[in-house]
């Protein structure tokens, strides 16, 4: 039928020309982080980050990554921020760590 998932990828022929999109297997659920779970805020942001990032980088047309926008919208909406006081911007607003921040050393103390 002219589509081919490849990895994280569905690639598809239109017109002699290949289309990417961001492929999901059929039995993919559309869970992600629950927002009542014990996972920091600073995971949840990462999340976000990570799939709208992934996004960007697979689709190869305007219309593909819009689509793919509006569907990470409506996934992040059920899922991350149901109830909280916390919404996306400000999830996205965190602030992001450095590799300095994240290879240094942490310290266990012990009483």
């Amino acid at each position: 039928n002219g589509k081919l998932p490849f990895l994280d990828c569905l690639v598809s022929r239109d017109d002699n020309s290949l289309r990417t999109t961001v492929y999901r297997r059929p039995t993919h659920t559309d869970r992600l982080l629950d927002e009542s779970s014990y996972n920091p805020t600073s995971h949840k942001a990462t999340t976000i980050r990570t799939l709208t990032r992934r996004a960007q980088l697979v689709c190869n047309t305007t219309d593909s990554l819009s689509d793919e926008n509006k569907y990470l919208n409506r996934v992040f909406q059920r899922t991350i921020t149901t109830s909280s006081n916390v919404t996306l911007t400000d999830l996205l607003l965190l602030p992001k760590l450095t590799t300095r921040q994240l290879l240094r050393p942490q310290l266990l103390y012990h009483i």
